[in-house]
């Protein structure tokens, strides 16, 4: 995912997209007008919720995904930027992302074949509650693809 790209953001967009979708979870948790801007606190923690409410699909299958996306977001709200960027840089499917990193927010290895599809489809779902329109998806390396589900196939 290091080439997804947006309108605005030819390459490279992954954590601008991730970034404007916890923007629009806050934005709907203060329109309940339950929490104050003020309260970080309470307002991560239902930003959290509410995220967790709209992945619960995706979760179902996934968990790991908003387990990343929860730390990302805390490391955000922080300012960890370092955390964040190497979370961002694990959930786009870099291969050398720190032990360190990973270990902070809970999470263990990489992203494979089999947790590809889900992690596709909590992208799905982060870019239509950010208001884009959906994903053109080009896939290199197809011959790679089909002996992963040829594998899948034999052990089903």
């Amino acid at each position: 995912m290091e080439r997804l790209g947006t309108a605005d953001t030819p390459a490279g967009a992954l954590r601008n997209i991730l970034d404007g979708w916890f923007y629009t979870l806050e934005e709907d948790v203060l329109a309940e007008g339950t929490v104050s801007a003020d309260d970080r606190a309470e307002l991560l923690d239902r930003t959290n919720t509410l995220m967790e409410k709209r992945l619960a699909a995706v979760s179902q299958s996934t968990p790991v995904f908003a387990v990343a996306l929860r730390g990302y977001h805390k490391a955000r709200t922080d300012g960890d930027v370092a955390l964040a960027d190497g979370i961002a840089a694990w959930l786009a499917g870099q291969p050398n992302v720190a032990a360190s990193v990973k270990k902070q927010v809970g999470i263990k290895g990489d992203i494979d074949h089999f947790g590809a599809m889900g992690f596709l489809q909590g992208l799905l779902t982060v870019l239509r509650d950010s208001g884009l329109a959906g994903l053109y998806l080009v896939l290199d390396e197809v011959e790679t693809i089909q002996r992963a589900r040829g594998t899948h196939e034999t052990r089903a």
